[in-house]
C-alpha cells in the first residue's frame, strides 16, 4: 500500500513538473523586434550584443 502510494506521488510531482517545463518553452525573437528596439529603444541600443542577446530571451519569457 504504501509502495501504491509512493509512487503515485512521485507520478504526480514528475507530471507537474514536465508540464510547467513545457509552459516555458520560448519562442524566436522576431527579427523585425531588433529593429524596432534598435530604433526606439535607448537603452537597448547602448547594450553590447550578447547583453542583448539575454534582453531578447528574457523579453521572450515574458
Amino acid at each position: 500500500m504504501a509502495y501504491i502510494f509512493i509512487s503515485v506521488v512521485i507520478v504526480l510531482f514528475a507530471v507537474h513538473f514536465y508540464r510547467k517545463a513545457k509552459r516555458h518553452s520560448v519562442k524566436p525573437f522576431p527579427e523585425h523586434w531588433h529593429k524596432l528596439l534598435t530604433d526606439n529603444v535607448l537603452f537597448y541600443r547602448n547594450l553590447s550584443k550578447d547583453a542583448q542577446l539575454i534582453f531578447q530571451q528574457k523579453m521572450m519569457l515574458f
